[in-house]
């Protein structure tokens, strides 16, 4: 674990804190307070910098870079670069000269060459966290060092990951940490009773997740049914006292669409104790444009839960907590253990609003993405007919629900006030740098952008030559500064559990779809 002094000594960002909102990166102005830190830290860091018994060799090989990190720059490769030299390369020196009997000892000697980290931001001397659960599915520990394989742990860095992370006309436009304001978060965690009755301690809140039958059938697109297996198996070690799990799978435009006999996800999910629903279309299919591929109805299923609800007697089932549920996009996973006091918190997100959520690409404090929302369900119900009536009045459809319930929610004051921020841990990005917060403190991880087979291995292992080679040339635009932000700022720790979990965590093909 991270000391918060450690952190403080190391945290090293430009004036300006930088977001990421609509797709877009902004600058934000921190407090004094944090200018005046940031000022200490770039002091502590150049006097640890002049320090080293490596300074003269360094400003003479490579005066420039030396300059860059010792003022305080953006990277500590050189750091880096001579603690990978001073507790890696004499040994090995050594190693090479002893006969091939002593092989075997060499090669233990490599494998235990402590990782390094380029900011100086971990303690090397502390020993990694423990695994936050275990499990049949074998969930790995969150290790708060680069992986071994990655470019970020080895010298390679200083020389091919750095220029990029610092080139502002390069893809990821040099862009600082993004920080976040982490009293907000901790105000939005506190465990206290508001105006509603606190539900039995025993009871589960509904979970749904939804996504449309034909997800099965297109084997060259992202394979969403398996992202859910890995959220539902996590959910059921993670969760699986505190959540009931709801699987909605639409059927509109396909042969079966008034069929209510189950399919292979669906009876693979009801083996599992999943509350399987097959709708036909939506209660509003009829505003949604006509030239829409059926497969677009997807996303605004989450709308339509107090319909679900209300059909299906949801709330009549055994021992489900009342009023409030939560929906999660298929693509998460439940990564520590959840207890009634998480449901306590995702009750209290609500207050006296219709919804929570939380943020989209940034950190800063704006309710924007609802891939994790909680819901008010009798109060989301009588605001419908309003929010359906504003997207009808738009010069085009909103594309997703998303942008449906945040034009909604930006019309006006009154209407924003409906819409509460879904604490930061329940919304949890793989790109985003951990700091300040510890890994067990993260209860949801949503793999919103980067997923497998589209980036995430190559952002665990930093590799950023390679990253863009199955991604679309317009979603470049958008990804690189995620990317850019996995590496640089995270070091592509929190996407190398993801890749692992992931693996560990689902199931195969042939047993979710024929």
């Amino acid at each position: 674990m991270i000391s918060t002094k450690s952190r403080k000594e190391t945290k090293m960002h430009g004036r300006h804190q930088n977001t990421i909102d609509s797709g877009t990166l902004i600058g934000e102005h921190p407090k004094e307070e944090h200018q005046t830190n940031n000022k200490t830290a770039a002091s502590e860091i150049r006097n640890r910098l002049n320090q080293r018994p490596f300074q003269q060799d360094e400003e003479k090989n490579n005066p420039k870079q030396y300059l860059h990190d010792a003022s305080g720059g953006r990277g500590y490769s050189s750091r880096m670069l001579t603690t990978v030299q001073r507790r890696c390369l004499p040994p090995l020196s050594k190693i090479v000269l002893l006969s091939t009997t002593f092989s075997l000892v060499a090669f233990f000697l490599l494998s235990y060459c402590p990782p390094t980290d380029p900011r100086g931001s971990f303690d090397n001397n502390e020993p990694p966290p423990p695994p936050s659960t275990t499990s049949q599915f074998n969930f790995v520990p969150f290790n708060s060092y680069p992986s071994i394989g990655s470019m970020c742990h080895l010298p390679e860095f200083h020389q091919d990951v750095l220029p990029y992370c610092n080139n502002k006309t390069g893809i990821g436009q040099g862009r600082e940490c993004l920080e976040h304001e982490k009293m907000v978060d901790d105000k939005l965690l506190q465990y206290m009773n508001i105006d509603h009755p606190l539900p039995p301690e025993d009871c589960k809140m509904l979970w749904f997740a939804a996504m449309h039958e034909s997800s099965c059938e297109n084997p060259n697109h992202h394979f969403y049914p398996q992202d859910y297996s890995v959220a539902l198996n996590s959910a059921l070690v993670n969760a699986g006292d505190i959540l009931q799990p709801v699987l909605i799978l639409s059927r509109y435009g396909l042969p079966n669409e008034n069929s209510t006999k189950s399919n292979k996800l669906g009876i693979w999910a009801e083996e599992k104790g999943v509350k399987v629903i097959y709708p036909s279309q939506l209660s509003f299919q009829e505003d949604l444009p006509k030239t829409w591929p059926p497969n677009q109805s997807g996303p605004f299923l989450r709308i339509d839960i107090p319909k679900f609800v209300k059909e299906h007697n949801l709330f009549d089932m055994p021992n489900v907590c009342q009023d409030h549920v939560l929906y999660t996009d298929v693509d998460i996973v439940f990564p520590n253990k959840m207890t009634q006091k998480d449901v306590q918190i995702l009750l209290q997100s609500v207050g006296t609003g219709i919804a929570s959520y939380g943020r989209e690409y940034g950190k800063s404090p704006h309710i924007q993405n609802t891939g994790v929302m909680v819901m008010h369900v009798k109060r989301f119900e009588q605001e419908l007919p309003l929010i359906l009536q504003t997207a009808r009045e738009q010069d085009s459809y909103p594309g997703q629900d998303q942008y449906m319930l945040n034009i909604y929610k930006d019309t006006n004051e009154i209407n924003r006030g409906k819409f509460q921020l879904l604490p930061i841990h329940y919304n949890w990005k793989v790109y985003w740098r951990l700091e300040p917060f510890d890994f067990s403190q993260v209860k949801i991880v949503h793999f919103h952008g980067p997923k497998t087979g589209n980036g995430l291995e190559d952002m665990s292992k930093c590799n950023w030559t390679g990253i863009f080679h199955n991604i679309s040339p317009d979603l470049q635009i958008v990804y690189g500064p995620i990317f850019q932000q996995g590496i640089c700022c995270d070091y592509g720790r929190s996407a190398e559990w993801a890749v692992h979990t992931i693996q560990s965590s689902k199931s195969s093909r042939h047993d979710l779809c024929d």
